[in-house]
């Protein structure tokens, strides 16, 4: 990635944010760290004979409370801390993927598909009752040990030094204890940092951070966007049906290919313009109220960590990152993690996304 610098109004202004932006750097931190554990999570349970879905880690709070003979959905947000709108959506898929059952009322029969909402949100209520199936048992016993070697391997890779250097200053901006994974801080600050970014935004931060960098306001394949945004192709068409329907893009048949394009409007340029100056001005919220010094210092940590990224991101064989379909977009992350990385977690899925 280029050393260029978003700025802000004035070319001259000492207050300037170099690119690329601390939410990036926090981004790429988090999705690789994530990459990696779910890798050797993927390789682990096809080791334990159970072949499907591999679910990312990212399930892990919510499958981690998911206990015999079965926990109710209102004690799941309890546990959670997540709202309805975060946690149903979470069930639908883990229901899907074959993980749990869900029983509408705690003496109602087991979901099953094309019944019910199986595999969605629909019907769930606070005494709705989900009960963990055999390979979601053994991702519980899996995910723990995992996490902790995975915490270990960076640990050993980027130096005790520089990790607790990253853990304290994640404590300052947070203001949490960052005594676990570090996972959990980096989450936290990338949160903290998206909702401030969104308090005055049309679009959500994943949306904003990984798609309009990557158009403009010459035509962009569609088929092209996982390669320029780091992101495999799930979440690309919900992504540019946001952007469609809020004015920001145009999508229309390419000319001189199949396929579609899809091209900023004059709303989209502004858009995305208002976006870096937003990421800027946070950018330097945090420094007045961190204090520059702690922002410099998490930049600097975060950006020699980059360089090493790759060391942890090369897919055991069979896991789908190694796969035919898959395997141009890993090469990419392999060869250059700053650039192939999205900027910003998208969904559950990240990059495995």
């Amino acid at each position: 990635m280029t050393n260029k610098r978003v700025l802000g109004d004035d070319d001259c202004d000492s207050r300037r944010v170099p690119e690329p932006a601390l939410s990036t750097l926090l981004a790429q931190a988090l999705i690789a760290y994530r990459i990696e554990l779910d890798n050797e999570f993927e390789a682990q349970l096809a080791r334990s004979r159970f072949p499907g879905f591999k679910l990312p880690v990212v399930f892990w709070p919510l499958l981690r409370h998911v206990d015999d003979p079965g926990t109710t959905v209102a004690a799941l947000l309890e546990r959670t801390g997540w709202t309805e709108k975060e946690l149903f959506p979470m069930i639908g898929g883990v229901e899907r993927w074959g993980y749990v059952e869900v029983r509408l009322q705690t003496d109602a029969p087991i979901r099953r598909p094309s019944r019910d909402g199986y595999g969605s949100s629909r019907r769930l209520r606070g005494t709705s009752v989900l009960s963990p199936k055999a390979v979601c048992r053994r991702a519980k016993e899996l995910w723990p040990p995992i996490i902790a070697a995975t915490d270990d391997r960076w640990t050993e890779r980027f130096g005790q030094d520089a990790m607790g250097e990253l853990r304290s200053l994640l404590e300052v901006v947070t203001g949490m204890a960052a005594d676990g994974s570090i996972a959990d801080p980096l989450a936290a600050a990338l949160q903290a940092f998206a909702r401030e970014v969104e308090n005055d935004s049309p679009l959500p931060m994943a949306i904003a951070a990984n798609f309009l960098p990557a158009l403009g306001a010459h035509p962009v394949r569609v088929r092209e966007l996982p390669g320029r945004t780091g992101l495999t192709g799930r979440p690309v068409v919900p992504a540019l049906g946001v952007l469609e329907r809020s004015g920001m893009i145009t999508l229309r048949p390419a000319e001189t290919s199949r396929g579609r394009v899809a091209v900023l409007t004059p709303a989209g340029l502004r858009e995305r313009d208002a976006y870096i100056e937003r990421v800027t001005q946070v950018e330097r919220t945090w420094r007045t109220r961190h204090g520059a010094a702690v922002i410099e210092s998490l930049r600097g940590t975060l950006e020699a960590m980059g360089s090493r990224f790759a060391d942890g991101l090369q897919p055991p064989e069979g896991c789908w990152r190694a796969s035919r379909e898959y395997a141009a977009q890993t090469r990419a992350i392999l060869d250059d993690p700053r650039s192939a990385l999205p900027r910003h977690p998208v969904g559950p899925w990240l990059t495995t996304s």
